[in-house]
Protein backbone atom coordinates (compact mmCIF):
# COMPACT_ATOMS: atom_id res chain seq x y z
CA UNK A 1 0.00 0.00 0.00
CA UNK A 2 0.79 3.45 0.02
CA UNK A 3 2.21 3.17 2.96
CA UNK A 4 5.95 4.75 4.24
CA UNK A 5 7.11 1.08 4.22
CA UNK A 6 5.19 0.00 1.36
CA UNK A 7 6.48 3.37 -0.95
CA UNK A 8 10.35 2.17 0.71
CA UNK A 9 10.24 -1.53 -0.67
CA UNK A 10 8.70 -0.38 -4.00
CA UNK A 11 11.31 2.32 -4.55
CA UNK A 12 13.72 -0.09 -3.76
CA UNK A 13 12.98 -2.54 -6.67
CA UNK A 14 14.40 0.34 -8.50
CA UNK A 15 17.98 0.35 -8.20
CA UNK A 16 20.05 -0.61 -10.94
CA UNK A 17 17.07 -0.27 -13.37
CA UNK A 18 18.62 0.04 -16.70
CA UNK A 19 16.00 1.69 -18.58
CA UNK A 20 15.66 4.67 -16.43
CA UNK A 21 18.57 7.59 -15.54
CA UNK A 22 17.81 9.48 -12.80
CA UNK A 23 19.22 12.75 -11.94
CA UNK A 24 18.34 13.59 -8.21
CA UNK A 25 17.75 16.30 -6.09
CA UNK A 26 17.60 19.37 -8.21
CA UNK A 27 16.11 22.69 -6.86
CA UNK A 28 13.64 24.96 -8.48
CA UNK A 29 13.43 27.18 -5.67
CA UNK A 30 15.23 28.44 -2.54
CA UNK A 31 13.41 26.48 0.03
CA UNK A 32 14.76 23.04 1.41
CA UNK A 33 11.58 20.97 0.32
CA UNK A 34 12.02 22.72 -3.25
CA UNK A 35 13.42 20.01 -5.37
CA UNK A 36 13.14 17.48 -8.00
CA UNK A 37 13.84 14.12 -9.83
CA UNK A 38 14.04 14.11 -13.33
CA UNK A 39 13.51 10.31 -14.86
CA UNK A 40 14.77 10.10 -18.26
CA UNK A 41 14.32 6.93 -20.54
CA UNK A 42 17.71 5.06 -21.34
CA UNK A 43 16.46 3.83 -24.81
CA UNK A 44 16.76 5.64 -27.84
CA UNK A 45 13.65 7.92 -29.04
CA UNK A 46 12.52 9.00 -32.50
CA UNK A 47 11.84 11.90 -31.21
CA UNK A 48 11.99 14.43 -28.19
CA UNK A 49 9.56 12.92 -25.57
CA UNK A 50 7.12 14.27 -23.65
CA UNK A 51 7.45 16.02 -20.49
CA UNK A 52 5.48 14.65 -17.54
CA UNK A 53 5.10 16.37 -13.78
CA UNK A 54 3.93 14.14 -11.43
CA UNK A 55 1.87 15.34 -8.30
CA UNK A 56 2.09 13.09 -5.38
CA UNK A 57 -0.51 12.38 -3.00
CA UNK A 58 -0.52 12.28 0.43
CA UNK A 59 -3.48 14.07 1.93
CA UNK A 60 -1.91 17.46 1.36
CA UNK A 61 0.37 17.01 4.19
CA UNK A 62 2.88 14.07 3.78
CA UNK A 63 5.37 12.57 1.66
CA UNK A 64 8.12 13.70 -0.78
CA UNK A 65 9.75 13.02 -4.07
CA UNK A 66 12.15 10.53 -2.41
CA UNK A 67 8.51 8.36 -2.31
CA UNK A 68 7.84 7.98 -5.53
CA UNK A 69 10.66 7.03 -7.61
CA UNK A 70 8.76 4.19 -8.98
CA UNK A 71 6.25 6.15 -10.63
CA UNK A 72 9.00 8.03 -12.58
CA UNK A 73 10.57 5.09 -13.12
CA UNK A 74 7.19 3.76 -14.34
CA UNK A 75 6.40 6.52 -16.81
CA UNK A 76 9.86 6.49 -17.97
CA UNK A 77 9.70 3.81 -19.10
CA UNK A 78 6.78 4.17 -21.14
CA UNK A 79 8.76 7.03 -23.04
CA UNK A 80 8.22 10.18 -21.08
CA UNK A 81 11.07 12.79 -19.07
CA UNK A 82 9.11 12.39 -15.72
CA UNK A 83 9.93 14.88 -13.19
CA UNK A 84 8.67 14.26 -9.38
CA UNK A 85 8.98 17.49 -7.16
CA UNK A 86 8.79 17.80 -3.49
CA UNK A 87 6.64 20.56 -2.44
CA UNK A 88 5.42 22.18 1.01
CA UNK A 89 2.72 20.57 2.98
CA UNK A 90 0.33 21.45 5.55
CA UNK A 91 1.16 22.35 8.50
CA UNK A 92 3.87 25.05 6.92
CA UNK A 93 2.22 26.33 4.06
CA UNK A 94 -1.94 26.15 3.07
CA UNK A 95 -2.99 25.66 -0.34
CA UNK A 96 -1.94 28.75 -2.19
CA UNK A 97 1.43 28.23 -0.85
CA UNK A 98 1.51 24.64 -2.32
CA UNK A 99 -0.11 25.49 -5.68
CA UNK A 100 2.93 27.97 -6.00
CA UNK A 101 5.51 25.28 -5.14
CA UNK A 102 3.64 23.32 -8.16
CA UNK A 103 3.45 25.62 -10.44
CA UNK A 104 7.28 26.79 -10.05
CA UNK A 105 8.05 22.51 -10.49
CA UNK A 106 5.71 23.07 -14.02
CA UNK A 107 8.06 26.44 -15.12
CA UNK A 108 10.64 24.43 -14.51
CA UNK A 109 10.06 21.69 -16.45
CA UNK A 110 9.31 23.79 -19.68
CA UNK A 111 12.51 25.69 -18.73
CA UNK A 112 14.77 22.58 -18.46
CA UNK A 113 13.35 20.27 -20.64
CA UNK A 114 15.45 20.12 -23.67
CA UNK A 115 18.30 19.60 -21.44
CA UNK A 116 17.27 16.40 -20.94
CA UNK A 117 16.44 15.69 -24.46
CA UNK A 118 12.03 16.36 -24.23
CA UNK A 119 9.94 18.73 -25.86
CA UNK A 120 8.59 21.33 -23.48
CA UNK A 121 5.61 21.58 -26.15
CA UNK A 122 4.31 18.36 -24.94
CA UNK A 123 4.34 18.94 -21.17
CA UNK A 124 1.58 16.74 -19.11
CA UNK A 125 0.63 16.94 -15.42
CA UNK A 126 0.01 13.74 -14.25
CA UNK A 127 -1.26 13.73 -10.22
CA UNK A 128 -2.75 11.06 -7.86
CA UNK A 129 -5.27 11.62 -4.64
CA UNK A 130 -4.45 15.30 -3.64
CA UNK A 131 -2.01 15.65 -6.43
CA UNK A 132 -4.33 15.09 -8.69
CA UNK A 133 -6.68 17.40 -7.00
CA UNK A 134 -3.35 20.19 -7.07
CA UNK A 135 -2.63 19.42 -10.47
CA UNK A 136 -5.93 19.36 -11.63
CA UNK A 137 -6.21 23.20 -9.78
CA UNK A 138 -3.19 24.40 -12.12
CA UNK A 139 -4.78 22.98 -15.33
CA UNK A 140 -7.74 24.39 -14.80
CA UNK A 141 -7.58 27.83 -12.83
CA UNK A 142 -5.02 30.11 -15.27
CA UNK A 143 -4.92 32.18 -12.53
CA UNK A 144 -2.56 29.68 -10.82
CA UNK A 145 -0.16 29.21 -13.43
CA UNK A 146 -0.13 32.84 -14.50
CA UNK A 147 1.90 33.37 -10.78
CA UNK A 148 4.60 32.06 -12.64
CA UNK A 149 4.13 34.06 -15.74
CA UNK A 150 2.32 30.71 -17.26
CA UNK A 151 -1.05 29.97 -18.68
CA UNK A 152 -3.17 26.64 -19.53
CA UNK A 153 -1.14 27.05 -23.10
CA UNK A 154 2.55 25.60 -21.35
CA UNK A 155 0.41 22.35 -20.63
CA UNK A 156 -1.30 19.68 -23.28
CA UNK A 157 -2.77 17.64 -21.20
CA UNK A 158 -3.35 16.21 -17.61
CA UNK A 159 -4.15 12.64 -15.96
CA UNK A 160 -6.26 13.14 -12.91
CA UNK A 161 -5.88 9.81 -10.54
CA UNK A 162 -8.41 9.08 -7.78
CA UNK A 163 -8.59 12.78 -7.31
CA UNK A 164 -10.88 14.59 -4.78
CA UNK A 165 -12.03 17.86 -7.07
CA UNK A 166 -15.87 18.18 -5.48
CA UNK A 167 -15.55 18.04 -1.64
CA UNK A 168 -16.21 19.87 1.46
CA UNK A 169 -13.34 21.90 2.69
CA UNK A 170 -14.00 21.57 6.24
CA UNK A 171 -14.86 17.57 5.85
CA UNK A 172 -11.82 17.42 8.34
CA UNK A 173 -10.78 19.17 10.72
CA UNK A 174 -7.42 20.62 9.39
CA UNK A 175 -8.93 21.52 6.20
CA UNK A 176 -10.26 24.30 7.81
CA UNK A 177 -6.85 25.83 8.10
CA UNK A 178 -5.06 24.16 5.01
CA UNK A 179 -8.26 25.60 2.40
CA UNK A 180 -9.05 28.18 4.16
CA UNK A 181 -9.93 31.01 5.11
CA UNK A 182 -13.41 30.57 4.86
CA UNK A 183 -14.12 33.15 1.66
CA UNK A 184 -11.53 30.92 -0.70
CA UNK A 185 -13.01 27.66 0.31
CA UNK A 186 -15.03 27.87 -3.11
CA UNK A 187 -11.01 28.98 -4.94
CA UNK A 188 -10.40 24.68 -3.82
CA UNK A 189 -12.92 23.19 -5.67
CA UNK A 190 -11.87 22.25 -9.00
CA UNK A 191 -14.94 21.59 -10.25
CA UNK A 192 -15.56 25.30 -10.34
CA UNK A 193 -12.95 25.93 -13.08
CA UNK A 194 -14.07 23.36 -15.94
CA UNK A 195 -14.17 25.58 -18.60
CA UNK A 196 -13.73 25.16 -22.60
CA UNK A 197 -10.32 26.21 -22.60
CA UNK A 198 -9.25 23.22 -20.29
CA UNK A 199 -6.47 21.03 -21.57
CA UNK A 200 -7.23 17.47 -22.43
CA UNK A 201 -8.11 15.63 -19.47
CA UNK A 202 -7.59 11.86 -18.69
CA UNK A 203 -9.97 10.67 -15.13
CA UNK A 204 -8.78 7.56 -13.73
CA UNK A 205 -10.79 6.24 -10.80
CA UNK A 206 -11.45 3.11 -8.89
CA UNK A 207 -15.05 2.05 -8.17
CA UNK A 208 -14.24 0.47 -4.72
CA UNK A 209 -12.42 3.92 -4.10
CA UNK A 210 -13.70 4.46 -0.21
CA UNK A 211 -11.16 7.31 0.44
CA UNK A 212 -11.85 9.23 -2.44
CA UNK A 213 -15.35 8.87 -3.77
CA UNK A 214 -15.75 8.19 -7.68
CA UNK A 215 -18.65 10.27 -7.54
CA UNK A 216 -16.05 13.66 -8.03
CA UNK A 217 -14.21 12.56 -11.17
CA UNK A 218 -17.63 11.82 -12.19
CA UNK A 219 -18.92 15.38 -11.67
CA UNK A 220 -15.52 16.83 -13.06
CA UNK A 221 -15.75 14.78 -16.46
CA UNK A 222 -19.36 16.08 -16.33
CA UNK A 223 -18.96 19.59 -16.05
CA UNK A 224 -15.59 19.58 -18.77
CA UNK A 225 -17.88 17.85 -21.13
CA UNK A 226 -21.04 20.25 -20.56
CA UNK A 227 -18.19 22.84 -20.99
CA UNK A 228 -16.91 21.47 -24.56
CA UNK A 229 -13.72 20.54 -23.32
CA UNK A 230 -11.60 17.00 -24.14
CA UNK A 231 -12.50 14.75 -21.56
CA UNK A 232 -11.89 11.00 -20.62
CA UNK A 233 -13.33 9.31 -17.68
CA UNK A 234 -12.34 5.98 -16.79
CA UNK A 235 -14.04 4.00 -14.26
CA UNK A 236 -11.81 0.68 -12.55
CA UNK A 237 -14.24 -2.00 -11.27
CA UNK A 238 -13.08 -3.35 -7.71
CA UNK A 239 -10.16 -0.68 -7.38
CA UNK A 240 -9.21 1.14 -4.44
CA UNK A 241 -7.83 4.55 -3.90
CA UNK A 242 -4.23 3.22 -3.68
CA UNK A 243 -4.88 -0.13 -6.23
CA UNK A 244 -4.01 2.20 -9.22
CA UNK A 245 -0.43 3.46 -8.03
CA UNK A 246 0.75 -0.14 -7.04
CA UNK A 247 0.55 -1.79 -10.23
CA UNK A 248 3.75 0.62 -11.07
CA UNK A 249 5.60 -0.95 -8.70
CA UNK A 250 8.52 -2.40 -10.82
CA UNK A 251 7.49 -6.14 -10.66
CA UNK A 252 4.30 -5.56 -11.57
CA UNK A 253 4.10 -2.80 -14.29
CA UNK A 254 4.92 -4.36 -17.48
CA UNK A 255 1.57 -5.41 -18.96
CA UNK A 256 -0.45 -2.28 -16.58
CA UNK A 257 -3.74 -1.29 -18.81
CA UNK A 258 -3.61 1.83 -17.13
CA UNK A 259 -0.06 2.78 -16.76
CA UNK A 260 -0.63 1.36 -20.86
CA UNK A 261 -3.02 4.25 -21.01
CA UNK A 262 -2.22 7.09 -19.63
CA UNK A 263 1.40 6.03 -21.82
CA UNK A 264 -1.00 6.67 -24.95
CA UNK A 265 -2.51 9.99 -23.69
CA UNK A 266 0.70 11.34 -22.99
CA UNK A 267 2.56 10.31 -26.09
CA UNK A 268 0.18 9.13 -28.12
CA UNK A 269 0.01 10.28 -32.31
CA UNK A 270 -2.20 13.09 -32.94
CA UNK A 271 -1.93 14.65 -29.07
CA UNK A 272 -3.09 18.63 -29.23
CA UNK A 273 0.57 20.29 -28.43
CA UNK A 274 0.42 23.28 -25.90
CA UNK A 275 1.68 26.47 -28.02
CA UNK A 276 4.75 28.21 -26.62
CA UNK A 277 4.45 31.36 -24.39
CA UNK A 278 7.33 33.46 -23.49
CA UNK A 279 8.71 33.28 -20.52
CA UNK A 280 7.72 35.83 -18.20
CA UNK A 281 8.95 36.76 -14.44
CA UNK A 282 6.97 35.57 -11.87
CA UNK A 283 3.88 37.46 -10.82
CA UNK A 284 2.45 39.01 -7.47
CA UNK A 285 -0.44 36.65 -6.34
CA UNK A 286 -4.31 38.97 -6.87
CA UNK A 287 -5.73 36.99 -4.35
Amino acid sequence: GLTRVGLHAANALEAGNPRVRRVGGLPYGQDARQRLDVYVPTAPAAVPPPVVVFLHGGNWTYFGREHFRFVGSALAERGCVAIVPSFRCFPCCGLDEQLLDCARAVRWARRHAREFGADPGRLHLVGHSSGAHLASLLALDAHRLARVGGGPAWLAGFVGIAGPYWFSPVANPYMADFFGPAHRYEHAQPVRFAAVGAPRTLLVHGLADRMVRPQNSRELARRLRAAGASVRLELLDGQGHATPLERWVRTRRADDPLLDLVARFVTGTGAARAQPLPEAAEVPDPA
